[in-house]
């Protein structure tokens, strides 16, 4: 009989059940049991395999709460404090293989014991929000910043009645933000939308965008104003540290929570597969090959990536560098007056001066408030250079090429095949353009919003933090983020009597307490506000594993065989070989400049119309998304093969 193994659960590739027991009782406080469609076994031969898990087990308890209870106990009262323990259970009985000390344990509050609802009003609904940006336990800076991006929240409602603005009342309760929505009636809400939805249509019918013509320009202004600050003050005074972060958290609340959110008609997007269906009555998936290889901001960052990659190929002493992984020895003097070292810098820090605010933030990305940048972390882009100059370049620059004459050959078929019918073929004219500026709008605000405005807030932030380190208020630059800008403002004053160390410790004590409480989805008795971004993790009913096949969606063309690297949320990221395919539960442009190097992409989320989307498109990778099973049913280093004109993902 072959032994079940614990590798899927380390791994965190197949489902698992969670308990949370009283510690003196071992009574359940918690117990959540998933269904569990497949398992990792050991073979006869040594190696392991996952298998399926019958029908009529999945959903049963793998294991007995009291024999938890007991083991853990004993083993706590054997070492003197808390274990991690490894275990084993072989006929019935549970047998300790090994434990280790687990250290940092605060005195956690168990949930009964946290009053969630004694500081809002219980007559109204309110949801524990699942957004990056409001995602708890908040840091205390977090939350000035959260306040600043719900007064956006509120603007953008107000003005559009976007349903992505909707919930602009925010509580926080123990650390976490739930949100609330307006009392306001439902056709109030329409009229707003149906006027936003009338000035979209307006420049829709110019052949360009409210983005382009109304957001886009405002966004630009203030990051500006942000340089300017930046730049003009006087950056060694506390006090211009303080006003820059101060304006930087509030572009925040303008750029992501006003603009960001009206910066399109939600209700009137493109449909462009099946646009270009009932206009030429080709399959839809032939639509992709016209919004590929277009120029925006992600495509123009991936090139300067492989122009500075090629550097380093060409140049023995930074080959060997890079290919360990030795990024210091780049400032070392006996590397940094070398000619190529030289001129790899220079065009380093140009690509900062452009690149240097990003962070990753973006639909389907799992970046958080603390997130770097690559200007406080220059390892990361670093790293993706290296991983471009392990690549033919030369290839890649033909794949490139072969792409964009591949648009432009589709462009000119279709204008002969509808030559005859000149009402349609301006209808596909004037959809071709907007979905192309739908695809750059997508890339490019990303930068500009997410990137330019969030990442500039984070740089200011760290920026802060060294500042404070530097005059003897702090130890570490990250402690910064313990601290309200009122209590910033007051430092920078010279108006502060209060030990900040200790403050820090003692909201960074409260903020780990915070994090092992398990925050309820809902708070009050009244009705839930809706819940805008769940429909973009909606997954079809019919995706998911049957038998050796997982059903999701086609999100771009082509088949690919090869081993699956599987991204762990909260784990380091795995390193990309030569047609590796990416398999995660969502991605966003934190992982959009590796595209290029994968062999294909498989999410258990998504959507069409985000990030990985779209530049698996740009790029030709095929894609399958919203899988539901990818994740917990394909093993790291597993060989699959994507078909994304099928939607399927093939398990070997």
């Amino acid at each position: 009989m072959n032994a079940v193994l614990g590798e899927g659960v380390v791994a965190g590739s197949t489902a698992a059940d969670h308990f949370i027991l009283e510690p003196d009782t071992g009574k359940a406080i918690k117990s959540d049991i998933v269904t569990k469609e497949s398992k990792i076994a050991s073979v006869p031969k040594g190696s392991v395999k996952r298998r399926p898990v019958p029908e009529e087990l999945q959903a049963s308890p793998t294991l007995d709460e009291t024999q938890l209870a007991a083991l853990g106990q004993r083993v706590s009262s054997l070492f003197g404090g808390p274990q991690d323990v490894e275990f084993a259970i072989e006929k019935g009985m549970v047998q300790c293989l090994q434990a280790r000390p687990i250290t940092g344990v605060i005195d956690v509050p168990t949930e009964p014991n946290v009053d969630w609802e004694g500081s809002i009003d219980t007559y109204y609904g309110w949801l524990l929000s699942p957004m990056g940006m409001l995602r708890g336990p908040l840091y205390r800076l977090q939350q000035d910043a959260v306040e600043s991006y719900v007064d956006g929240q509120r603007i953008c409602f107000e003005e559009t009645g976007s349903e992505r603005s909707r919930n602009c009342i925010v509580q926080v309760v123990n650390g976490y933000a739930y949100m609330g929505s307006p009392d306001i009636d439902e056709e109030t809400i329409a009229e707003r939308q149906a006027q936003h939805s009338a000035r979209c249509d307006v420049h829709i019918q110019q052949g360009t965008s409210y983005y382009v013509q109304e957001i886009e320009p405002k966004v630009k202004e203030i990051l500006v104003e942000l340089e300017r600050l930046r730049n003009d003050g006087d950056m060694a005074a506390l006090s211009a540290r303080v006003t820059y972060l101060e304006a930087a958290m509030k572009a925040l609340g303008n750029v992501m929570g006003h603009f960001h959110w009206c910066m399109t008609n939600m209700s009137n997007r493109l449909e462009w597969p099946s646009v270009y269906h009932e206009i030429t009555g080709e399959p839809p998936g032939n639509s992709n090959v016209f919004v590929q290889a277009i120029p925006n901001m992600t495509t123009r960052l991936i090139r300067r990536l492989r122009r500075l990659a090629k550097i380093v190929q060409d140049a023995p002493e930074l080959s060997a560098i890079f290919a360990q992984g030795h990024y210091d020895k780049l400032k070392e003097p006996a590397f940094r007056q070398r000619p190529s070292v030289k001129t790899f810098k220079v065009q380093f820090n140009s690509l900062l001066r452009t690149y240097g605010f990003r962070t990753g933030w973006g639909f389907g990305s799992d970046t958080n408030f603390k997130t770097t940048t690559w200007g406080i972390e220059p390892a990361k882009p670093l790293a993706l250079i290296a991983s471009y100059a392990e690549r033919d370049l030369d290839e890649l620059d033909r794949l490139d090429e072969e792409a964009r004459r591949e648009r432009q050959r589709n462009v000119r078929r279709v204008r002969r095949l509808l030559a005859r019918d000149t009402e349609r073929l301006q209808r596909l004219e004037l959809d071709r353009v907007r979905a192309w500026g739908d695809v750059t709008m997508m890339e490019n605000h990303n930068h500009l919003m997410e990137q330019c405005t969030v990442g500039q807030m984070r740089s200011a932030i760290f920026e802060m933090g060294k500042a404070l380190v530097k005059a003897g208020f702090l130890d570490d630059p990250d402690d910064v983020f313990h601290l309200s800008l009122d209590e910033l403002k007051a430092i920078a004053a010279g108006n502060s009597s209060q030990d900040l160390r200790l403050l820090v410790s003692q909201r960074a004590e409260e903020l780990q307490r915070r994090a092992h409480v398990q925050p309820p989805p809902t708070l009050g008795s009244g009705p839930m506000p809706p819940d805008s971004f769940a429909a973009r993790y909606a997954v079809p009913e019919d995706s998911g594993l049957q038998g050796q096949i997982i059903r999701g969606v086609a999100a771009s063309r082509g088949r690919e065989t090869g081993p699956a690297r599987l991204v762990i949320p909260k784990e380091k990221a795995p390193k990309i070989q030569r047609g590796d395919i990416l398999v995660a539960q969502n991605v966003g442009p934190n992982w959009t400049p590796v595209f290029p190097l994968l062999g294909a992409l498989v999410l258990d989320q998504g959507a069409l119309f985000q990030h990985a989307a779209l530049v698996a498109r740009e790029y030709r990778i095929p894609a399958v998304i919203l899988a539901k099973d990818a994740t917990s049913s394909i093993a790291d280093g597993q060989v699959i093969t994507v078909d994304g004109d099928a939607g399927i993902v093939l398990l070997s």
